[in-house]
């Protein structure tokens, strides 16, 4: 045999290798380009509370939710792939892990389902606001005060949402805020090296690098008397009153205290201090939870029998508890006065 024919033998192997890895890298690319690329998330929920219903994150991405009825803030099933959750009057949301969002609840949702690149998702009451990768915000819902002007946004890392503003912590440690200002709380240009915020009402505060606190607004509740606090590593604005979590565990707290809900004075151990309504919750190191004043329907909580409670969440009339074993416990009613009974819940995320 020639050495011209050896030589188209012995090409035949080296065409079919080609072949077949062109192949293999065409299959390969068009699975890693077709397959959304995850985003990096600054935040995670997975207990939350609605209005009427309550939802929570599994460990496998899935969620659950209950509520009363056929309520379409729980039709949840199906959903995958979940990295936080959050709950307003009449809807459930779920950030996926590659920075798009899912939607339960009615028609008026619809333009939620569309988000993509976000990496922070917030619901209170019918607003839902979102932080993108690029820095930019989007909110829907009710815009009755301009609380979702957000459109000229830029360079944020941070946000609140409240009822009737958004704040938008920016890189820089300035904030900016839209929505209602009848009390001077969107009035946050003068602000500088802050590292956190937060909003429910009529008033705004800001966490600053060096511990100290700021706020704006309406403050005919004393909510904004914060000038005094040091050592804060966190802040929580409630309807009527401010709390400050201390670097020691302490708790600080301004507002009228109508309910008693600023008697805060003898905590110690706590981790995550929650101000809303005219109640606080702190979550202490040993796993038990500690409650002053009452809930909106002036109805006492009972948590007194937790333990192992790992994170809380507060709202709409009820305190949510997770333990470390996956289960949740629930104490308070909607603003109805149901009840609800989460034994069957398990395998919740932390």
């Amino acid at each position: 045999m020639n050495k011209e024919k050896w030589k188209k033998i012995l090409q035949i192997p080296a065409v079919i290798l080609a072949v077949a890895c062109a192949l293999g890298f065409g299959y390969g690319l068009g699975r890693f380009i077709s397959r959304p690329k995850p985003v990096k998330t600054i935040s995670s929920q997975s207990i939350v509370l609605g209005k009427n219903h309550q939802a929570a994150l599994q460990k496998d991405g899935t969620v659950i939710a209950t509520g009363l009825g056929d309520d379409a803030s729980c039709a949840v099933e199906g959903w995958t792939d979940v990295v936080s959750v959050d709950a307003g009057t009449d809807h459930t949301v779920g950030l996926r892990s590659d920075g798009t969002v899912l939607v339960a609840g009615s028609k008026e949702y619809d333009a939620i389902r569309s988000w993509t690149q976000v990496v922070k998702i917030e619901v209170v009451s019918t607003q839902t606001a979102a932080l993108r990768t690029d820095g930019t915000m989007i909110v829907d819902g009710n815009n009755g005060y301009g609380q979702c002007d957000v459109q000229d946004w830029t360079d944020i890392k941070d946000f609140a949402l409240g009822v009737y503003n958004t704040v938008g912590l920016k890189k820089d440690g300035t904030v900016v805020a839209c929505g209602r200002n009848d009390f001077g709380q969107c009035n946050v240009q003068d602000w500088t090296d802050i590292k956190a915020v937060s909003v429910y009402s009529y008033f705004i505060v800001g966490l600053k690098e060096d511990g100290t606190v700021v706020a704006t607004g309406d403050n005919t509740s004393f909510a904004c008397n914060v000038e005094d606090w040091s050592d804060i590593q966190s802040v929580s604005a409630g309807t009527y009153h401010t709390v400050g979590l201390k670097s020691d565990g302490t708790v600080v707290a301004a507002g009228s205290n109508v309910q008693g809900e600023c008697n805060v004075q003898d905590w110690t151990d706590i981790t995550k201090a929650v101000a809303y309504y005219t109640c606080t919750v702190g979550l202490k190191s040993d796993g038990t939870v500690q409650v002053v004043g009452i809930s909106p329907l002036l109805v006492p909580y009972n948590t007194s029998d937790w333990t192992d409670i790992i994170d809380i969440d507060v709202g709409y009339g009820r305190i949510l508890g997770l333990k470390s074993d996956g289960t949740v416990v629930i104490s308070g009613t909607d603003n109805q006065g149901h009840t609800f009974d989460l034994s069957s819940w398990s395998d919740i995320k932390h």
